[in-house]
Order: C-alpha cells, then structure tokens, then sequence
C-alpha cells in the first residue's frame, strides 16, 4: 500500500469521529476548496500555457493536467520540434516561453523532482518537449516494389528499471531487424499489469501523432544491461 492510500485511509477513519458541527465545518471547507480550484483552472483557461503560475497549477486536478498537456502539444508542438531539430536535441525544458535547459541524450532526462524544483523556484510551469520518436513497425514490414523486412521475437531473461523491478524472465518482445532507431517501445499497459513498473500520470506522458492517430507514450529510464534469450 502506498502512502497516498495510506494517508487518505487515515482522512477517512478522521472523518468517522466527527460530530455533526465539525461535519459541517469539513463540508463547507471542500466546497471552498473546490471553488478555489475551480476559479484557478478557468483563470488559466485564458492565459498563455506559460503564463500559467505553478502555484495555480498545483490547484488543477489531474484531468486538468491532463487536459493542459494536450493544450501545449496542440498549440506548440512544431515550434519546439523545429527547436529540438536545430539543437539535435533529445528534450528540451521551457518555462516562461524560455528554453532553460536541453541535452542531446535521453540517459540525463529530466525526473519529475527537478520539475517540481523548477517550477517552484520560477512559479512557472516546466513543460517538456521531446524529440518526435523514431517508429519501426513490429512484425513484418513493408518496402518499395513489394518487399518486406522481418522483425524477431526475443525472449527477456533479464531486464531491469532503474527502480530494480525485473521483468518477468517470460516476457517476450517483437523487433525489427533493421534497426537505426534509438527508440525501443514497449506496451505500456502490459508491463504495469506484468507489475514492471509504476502506473505514472496520464499528464505526464506526450502526445505523438503515427500513420494519422494520436498516441500517448511516457520516456521511462532502464538500465543498460539487458540479456535476451532466443524464443
């Protein structure tokens, strides 16, 4: 059980000892602080994204963070893939309309933490932009003049997240054999429910447009060493 859980469970067991004015009291708190966020997120509805306080953003709910992820992609995606593209960059941070820190390898990619740093000491937001991804189709894929490029299926015997969780030494992973893609993509699903990492939030993720479909996708750290065994 997680902290969060942990601390909302003692909320509750507070709540059960409450007399009928305290429970009064408590009820007209939440609906103030309800209204607060409320006020907050149509405040920032008619703002610039980064214009936007990061103490206003921290009022919003997490479907407003969501919500506001897909608002920066939307209205400002090309201008920082053109930015990305001139600085051969794999991510760049902007707050403020300023680009404040970038790099040209995904190994130093910014974690949550130094977000919250960022946007605490600037009472800005700290938006991520990140290099539209390399995509190679799993399983056989098309060329000119009706040719076609195998992918393999290998077998995971060993494979660990930055956090120590391994993968369960049965997973097995389709790959192209091309390959000149920096990228490796994973079902993001299939590993939260295999219990190979942490469900993040959806606000956190980016979105990225394939073969005319939107997609969201998350840039999670893994350790280099990696083994794999034929299927």
């Amino acid at each position: 059980m997680n902290t969060a859980t942990t601390s909302f469970e003692a909320i509750l067991a507070g709540v059960e000892v409450l007399n009928p004015t305290q429970l009064d009291l408590l009820q007209a708190q939440i609906a103030r602080s309800k209204q607060n966020k409320t006020v907050a997120a149509q405040t920032a509805s008619i703002k610039s994204v980064f214009e936007i306080s990061y103490t206003d953003y921290l009022a919003f709910s997490e479907s407003e963070h969501e919500a506001l992820q897909w608002r920066v992609y939307r209205e400002h995606h090309h201008v920082y893939q053109a930015e990305l593209k001139a600085r051969r960059a794999q991510w760049l941070i902007v707050c403020g309309k300023q680009i404040i820190e970038y790099s040209r390898i995904l190994e130093d990619y910014p974690p949550p933490e130094k977000l919250r740093t960022i946007g605490r000491e600037r009472n800005l937001i700290p938006f991520v932009f990140v290099s539209k991804p390399l995509i190679e189709e799993s399983s056989w894929s098309a060329l000119d003049e009706d040719d076609f490029y195998p992918t393999l299926r290998l077998q995971c015997s060993r494979f660990s997240q930055a956090t120590s969780i391994t993968i369960p030494a049965n997973l097995a992973l389709d790959a192209d054999l091309d390959t000149g893609s920096p990228h490796l993509f994973v079902d993001y699903n299939r590993l939260a429910q295999d219990n190979v990492l942490a469900i993040r939030p959806k606000a956190e993720a980016f979105f990225e447009q394939h073969l005319g479909e939107f997609y969201r996708f998350h840039i999670l750290p893994f350790e280099n060493r990696i083994g794999w065994e034929r299927a």
